[in-house]
């Protein structure tokens, strides 16, 4: 954890010599949590995962050649600090660029100023790709989309929102309602479930959580970290394409919050069958620094949901 004068002066070492990569300016003090990905794979996996208009900056080796007995490290700090990462790479001569991006929640809610911690996350992308490397044609990338935001204790629902709409209608008109209260005490989650159109995590620690959906989670699976806790199983109709994300708090005020813009995510891949597995991403000492959830879909099909 820190800010970007961690992580804005970055020197690759090559057989103890140092090659520094021009840094933009960021303009960003404030206390993030940092995550930092070497990526030496040809492919646009990680570029995909990450938002372009949380871009802050750009810089570029045009040329690093390594030989067979190289040894690479990747040294970060700000003069009090300073940290080192080794990467595994083939010998050739590489194209090096260096991205960080920042991202804010969508929302605040007052709990998170209490916590003692950062609640952004800054994300520094360094990309080795061997020069007249190329991605092949026949090999599709994975999709992938991401929404950062936080989340209070009653976490979030994923749902189909037209649907949704249509049967808390139906039940309830336009009468104010606290729907934590009915989905606790009442038959209508059973109903939502039968539905197929809701996906729901809540029980949650208020805090910042990165959302992904892929159709092949392991394209990601270095970037997410470590499974941990429980996973929610649940059937999802085959046609729906996309979820709104809806903050679990806004459920107690029906219906103002179907009035509300939500952000969305792609649902990729084929099947009914729908898994949100949490993630947990440490740093060397096992502090956990980003926990995220991931959505992905198969063909198999679930006799009763698993929230």
């Amino acid at each position: 954890r820190g800010n970007t004068n961690l992580v804005d002066d970055l020197q690759l070492i090559v057989k103890e010599s140092e090659f520094g990569i021009p840094a933009e300016p960021t303009n960003i003090d404030q206390q993030s949590n940092i995550r930092i990905i070497l990526d030496n794979t040809a492919s646009r996996n990680v570029d995909a995962m990450l938002q372009d208009e949380c871009l802050v900056s750009s810089s570029e080796i045009a040329q690093l050649t390594v030989v067979s007995d190289a040894k690479l490290d990747v040294k970060f700090g700000n003069g009090l600090y300073e940290e080192r990462m080794d990467i595994a790479i083939e010998e050739g001569v590489y194209h090096v660029t260096k991205k960080v991006y920042f991202e804010r929640p969508i929302v605040n809610f007052p709990e998170l100023n209490a916590i003692p911690i950062p609640v952004d996350l800054l994300t520094v992308h360094m990309k080795f790709e061997k020069v007249a490397e190329s991605v092949s044609n026949e090999d599709a990338e994975p999709q992938i989309d991401a929404v950062f935001n936080a989340y209070s204790h009653l976490g979030f629902f994923l749902v189909d929102l037209p649907r949704f709409k249509g049967v808390l209608q139906e039940k309830y008109g336009n009468q104010p309602t606290d729907l934590v209260s009915e989905l606790t005490t009442t038959e209508l989650v059973e109903e939502l479930f039968q539905q197929e159109i809701i996906m729901m995590v809540w029980g949650i620690n208020p805090y910042t959580y990165p959302i992904y959906s892929t159709n092949e989670p392991g394209s990601i699976l270095p970037v997410l970290g470590e499974e941990f806790g429980s996973v929610g199983l649940y059937n999802l109709e085959e046609n729906i394409t996309e979820l709104s994300i809806i903050q679990g708090s806004a459920l107690r005020n029906y219906p103002d919050f179907l009035n509300e813009s939500w952000s969305k995510i792609n649902i990729f891949g084929e099947g009914k069958k729908a898994t949100l597995k949490p993630y947990q991403l440490k740093d060397k000492d096992g502090e956990n620094v980003v926990t995220s959830f991931l959505i992905q879909r198969s063909s198999e099909v679930l006799e009763q949901p698993v929230p």
